[in-house]
């Protein structure tokens, strides 16, 4: 700074200094040191008002210049960053109330992804482009200002109602006195969806996984059941073999030796051909005989069959067999396979002395069989697995209960290869359960000319059920 005076050395103590003009000029002589600078010169005045002297001050603005020439290249570098992010940025205050006020600043990114034009969001507040509730919002500005910088992760709705997941990088910053966040948002939706996607890997992994270690203990269970199984009726039938030999019994003790054979060798005979039965289905060779079938024949040699066994625990078996049910299309055998192995489940999870009530009754095209008992009953967590094979709600070889756990499973097997549908009811462990059985009817064309739905005969569903699969009869 250069300051000169004509005739004194600085003005009188209250006279006023006038500036009349400010100028810049180039100092030619004084190049070495600098080519810019700033004159201020104004008059100076004695007691009558007469100029005597003149003040000048000159200021060097060459690093002023330097800055204003170097301000347009500088924002030029700023917009074309600001604008060119791949991630949006918003610029909001925070209000004298700790409230997210109006939108100050936003990039072109901004606009794109959220859908609205620059001049709608300066309208705008953070608080209408966010999913996250007002006190969420509240935590995260006090948590902004106690920190000044913060990551959150947050939900971004666009103009036409998207849903977009960000991570928010927000900093804090004093603009104009007034505190100010610079909030940088990136879209992570491809991000989230690569968890939600590695999440779901690994829910079925471990679904996977526990469903091998559950095959895995079922099959074990299994070949431990039917080892115990498989030997319990050779030890009497050993045993009475052993003592028939000696020839000292007498006639009575001889008939309860052969009447207990041939109960026990009956029951080997039932093991084996559940087993088979299960062979035959699992390798697609299980043959039908099918013809018209009245229902209430097959239910009564299905009760002929287990009368013994209810009579053993004092069960009593009440029937409501409609006898104006419609036949259906079927093997007899494998119906009354199904009936029997129903009632010898009832049976063998009643109490002695309890009943179980057999019912046959017409349900619009469907003939339908019930089996209700007042017996053990079924967990709800075990419902669901009750008609799948090898399996039990006691599955040790010292459970209460005796078999294999497949008669449910040949069961539901049957009944599917007749057309029909089976399913299990119970209000839980103690109270009893209901087995349902539906086969589709045989009806006539003037019982089908209403034009009613009709249920798959029982041709037309085999053929769709073996259809490419030649060991099906």
């Amino acid at each position: 700074m250069f300051l000169t005076f004509n005739g004194c050395d600085r003005p009188l103590e209250g006279d006023t200094v006038e500036i009349s003009k400010i100028r810049k000029i180039n100092l030619s002589s004084f190049s070495h040191l600098f080519n810019n600078y700033m004159s201020v010169k104004f008059p100076l005045y004695d007691i009558s008002g007469k100029v005597y002297a003149s003040c000048g001050i000159s200021t060097d603005i060459n690093e002023r210049k330097r800055t204003e020439e170097a301000l347009p290249k500088r924002e030029q570098r700023f917009s074309t960053l600001f604008n060119g992010m791949d991630d949006w940025v918003l610029v909001y205050p925070i209000t004298p109330e700790d409230r997210p006020g109006k939108f100050i600043e936003v990039n072109e990114q901004a606009c794109q992804k959220l859908g609205y034009s620059r001049e709608e969001l300066l309208t705008m507040s953070v608080a209408d482009i966010i999913k996250s509730s007002s006190s969420e919002l509240k935590m995260i500005l006090e948590k902004l200002v106690n920190e000044k910088r913060v990551v959150v992760e947050s939900v971004h709705v666009t103009k036409d109602g998207r849903s977009i997941p960000v991570e928010v990088s927000a900093t804090l910053f004093i603009l104009n006195g007034l505190p100010t966040i610079q909030s940088i948002c990136r879209d992570i939706t491809k991000r989230k969806q690569a968890e939600q996607e590695r999440e779901q890997l690994l829910e079925r992994e471990r679904a996977a996984r526990e469903e091998a270690e559950t095959a895995n203990r079922i099959k074990d269970e299994f070949l431990a059941v039917l080892s115990h199984e498989l030997r319990s009726p050779l030890n009497p039938i050993l045993g009475w073999s052993k003592l028939l030999r000696t020839h000292k019994l007498d006639e009575k003790v001889v008939d309860r030796a052969l009447e207990t054979i041939e109960r026990n060798a009956k029951l080997q005979t039932r093991l084996i051909e559940d087993l088979l039965d299960v062979s035959c289905i699992q390798q697609g060779k299980l043959a039908l005989n099918v013809s018209s079938v009245n229902l209430v024949e097959v239910i009564e040699g299905a009760l002929e069959t287990v009368q013994l066994a209810a009579e053993t625990k004092n069960i009593h078996i009440q029937t409501q067999l409609n006898s104006e049910v419609k036949p259906i299309k079927g093997d007899p055998n494998r119906l009354q396979q199904i009936v029997w192995n129903l009632l010898s489940n009832a049976i063998k999870f009643t109490p002695k002395g309890g009943r179980i009530e057999v019912r046959l009754e017409q349900v619009d095209f469907y003939a339908q069989i019930q089996v209700i008992d007042m017996g053990r009953g079924i967990s709800p967590q075990f419902l669901p697995y009750v008609f799948e094979y090898f399996r039990q709600a006691d599955g040790t070889t010292t459970r209460t209960f005796s078999g294999l756990g497949l008669g449910l499973a040949i069961v539901r097997h049957l009944t599917e290869l007749h057309g029909g549908t089976v399913w299990a009811e119970s209000p839980g462990e103690g109270q009893g359960a209901t087995f349902t059985v539906r086969f589709p009817a045989i009806v006539t064309v003037a019982e089908t000319s209403q034009g009613e739905r009709q249920p798959l005969s029982i041709k037309s569903t085999l053929e769709v059920a073996f259809r490419g699969n030649t060991h099906y009869s």
